[in-house]
């Protein structure tokens, strides 16, 4: 059985078949072991990035309900006749205010 030898540096550079360079390609094993790893953690971080975490999702969701609420009670005020508009503007000032206290309280207990 004949043995299969590694080519010269020459040979190397005078070989014209892509799939041969690859072949015979005298790269350190570490070198490519590195280059393995570095294209496996970046498609690691893709992944990582493109997929959002339960208690992210669950935050959002609650802070979008609570939007919708606070916007069902602006509604509400803007369409009954008998809120004077002096008042109009001072509850809507504290549906404001109450809307930034609850997200905050929403994200804090997300952490």
């Amino acid at each position: 059985m004949r043995r299969l030898r590694s080519p010269s540096p020459k040979q190397f550079a005078l070989s014209t078949r892509p799939e041969r360079q690859l072949f015979y390609r005298r790269e350190p094993v570490a070198a490519r072991i590195a280059a393995v790893r570095a294209h496996d953690e970046a498609r690691c971080a893709q992944r990582r990035e493109s997929m959002m975490s339960w208690l992210k999702i669950e935050t959002q969701g609650s802070i979008a309900a609570l939007e919708h609420l606070i916007r069902k009670f602006r509604e509400l005020i803007d369409t009954d006749s008998s809120i004077p508009p002096e008042l109009r503007g001072a509850l809507h000032a504290t549906l404001d205010k109450h809307l930034i206290e609850a997200k905050k309280r929403i994200l804090l207990k997300a952490l």
